[in-house]
């Protein structure tokens, strides 16, 4: 089985990125996760630096990446939050959505915090 993953928001973000670990995740080479606030924080982003994209078309996005994985989403991870501590404690969702995921890797650019 391969291992888990979950990915970022800042490795979402990236269009050629993101299809490129989509694509590694559909072909079992790591069983990819995420939850519904690092999309939040993605799309967030992507129609905040990106005015021009069409809202339909990234909330189509959205819904194209939660059906191409089977059980993609991680839930119930939010009691874990407060229970983690990070440099920057608006990471520490990512922490605890891994840890319920029993992830052994978060797939991130942010190597500071």
């Amino acid at each position: 089985m391969a291992f888990v993953a979950v990915y970022d928001a800042n490795v979402l973000y990236p269009w050629l990125l993101r299809d490129v670990l989509i694509r590694v995740a559909q072909r079992g080479l790591v069983r990819a996760r995420w939850t519904e606030q690092i999309l939040d924080e993605t799309f967030t982003s992507l129609r905040s630096n990106r005015p021009d994209l069409d809202p339909e078309r990234l909330t189509r996005t959205r819904e194209l990446m939660n059906s191409s994985i089977r059980d993609v989403l991680i839930t119930e991870y939010a009691p874990l939050i407060d229970a983690v501590s990070l440099p920057d404690p608006q990471d520490r969702h990512v922490l605890a959505a891994a840890i319920r995921a029993h992830a052994q890797v978060i797939v991130t650019t942010n190597l500071q915090d």
